[in-house]
């Protein structure tokens, strides 16, 4: 009985947060930064600095949110170097909700990595599925300005499967869903 206070807690929380659906948009913007830890995949490239751009809109008990996050990696051995732009959708919903807010969610998307390979045409590209799990804490500076900060673990289904760990850090922007995109959506 005891083993399930954590999972009731959660499933209290997060009903507790019911917005009607759509009426705002979150838009954030940060920084983010690969953490891995030491594989085969770091032994090869080097990761380097990215950025993330997201929009999440309340959705019955939780948030919908789709992302475009892109990433550096430079040649540690001789492998080509790539970029990469991984794209989402996610729901997720709060753990703690107010000014101070605690969220945690569940992402799928495409890794699309781009090689600078001039040898072979056919290994310029390269685009994975993608599934991640988010916890994030924002803080409001005021009705619509915020902060926040993320970490992400990102499980990339390349041959060799990748396992990412990425930290960001930026600022939100709160604003009324307009009438026409509220519309479209429901």
């Amino acid at each position: 009985m005891m083993r399930l206070a954590p999972l009731a807690f959660l499933v209290l929380t997060a009903s507790a947060h019911a917005q009607p659906v759509f009426d705002t948009l979150l838009l954030s913007a940060s920084g983010t930064l690969n953490l891995d830890a030491p594989t085969s995949f770091s032994d090869q490239w080097s990761p380097g600095y990215g950025g993330h751009a997201e929009v999440a809109t309340p959705f019955y008990r939780g948030f919908f949110e789709v992302g475009l996050a892109y990433h550096t990696y430079g040649a540690r051995q001789a492998v080509p170097v790539f970029d990469a732009l991984h794209m989402y959708a996610g729901y997720g919903f709060y753990l703690l909700d107010g000014p101070v807010s605690v969220s945690l969610a569940g992402r799928i998307g495409s890794y699309r990595m781009q090689f600078d390979e001039p040898t072979f045409e056919s290994v310029r590209t390269e685009s994975e599925l993608t599934a991640s799990a988010v916890l994030r804490g924002d803080i409001a500076l005021g009705p619509r300005l915020g902060l926040f900060a993320s970490g992400t673990y990102q499980h990339t289904y390349t041959f060799i499967r990748l396992g990412l760990v990425y930290a960001s850090a930026g600022v939100t922007y709160l604003l009324p869903t307009p009438s026409w995109l509220k519309s479209a959506l429901e």
